[in-house]
């Protein structure tokens, strides 16, 4: 047993996305104490409850293990990724499909309008409340797979070249999720708590 976990986060999805997604991403950010962290998908694939957890137990909440990577982003290079991982292309492809797939964020929250069922579209990036600064400068933890969201029978949305070079220079050296996950909770002992990352309104 590598710990016991005092308080229950549901896998749930709500418009304020899922609490055991946030906890999961929480944990990933404090790994290499990195100011922001963007999740592709939630990667969780469980609720996290309440009782004893071994270090297989821990792997079992992610639903896979992802690359990660880590460097210097602008606020501008941040929103792109957003608006990459949300918004509707021009061809029609979605990146999201399904609530469930909306990206996850540690020490950012994000605004989206369902403008349709299963189509979104990226509204406001926050800090604290406070408006993504564009010209600021940011330590972001990216943690996700692109198999899926540029799979041209599935989403067909291919990452921005300029993210995808970033994304391939910051990559961290001889680590994934898994082992980033693992390395935290080492630490914490627990499963930190959730934060409201996502507001999704209804509109047009």
């Amino acid at each position: 047993m590598l710990f016991t976990q005092n308080t229950a986060y549901s896998i749930d999805m709500t418009n304020h996305g899922s609490a055991a997604a946030s906890s999961l991403m929480n944990a990933l950010r404090a790994t290499y104490d990195a100011s922001i962290a963007v999740g592709y998908s939630p990667l969780v694939s469980t609720s996290i409850y309440c009782g004893e957890y071994s270090k297989q137990q821990i792997l079992w909440v992610m639903a896979g293990n992802y690359a990660v990577s880590q460097g210097e982003y602008t606020g501008a290079e941040l929103r792109q990724m957003m608006e990459w991982l949300v918004n509707v292309k021009d061809n029609g492809a979605n990146p999201i499909r399904h609530r469930n797939y909306m990206p996850v964020t540690s020490g950012m929250e994000y605004k989206v309008t369902e403008y349709e069922q299963g189509k979104f579209r990226l509204e406001e990036l926050t800090i604290n409340g406070a408006p993504l600064d564009d010209t600021a400068t940011y330590t972001v933890f990216v943690a996700g797979t692109d198999v899926w969201i540029e799979n041209e029978v599935y989403c067909n949305c291919p990452m921005p070249e300029n993210l995808k070079a970033k994304r391939t220079e910051y990559a961290i050296e001889g680590a994934e999720s898994r082992s980033c996950l693992k390395d935290s909770l080492a630490v914490s002992k627990q499963f930190p708590a959730p934060s409201e990352y996502l507001t999704i309104v209804q509109g047009e």
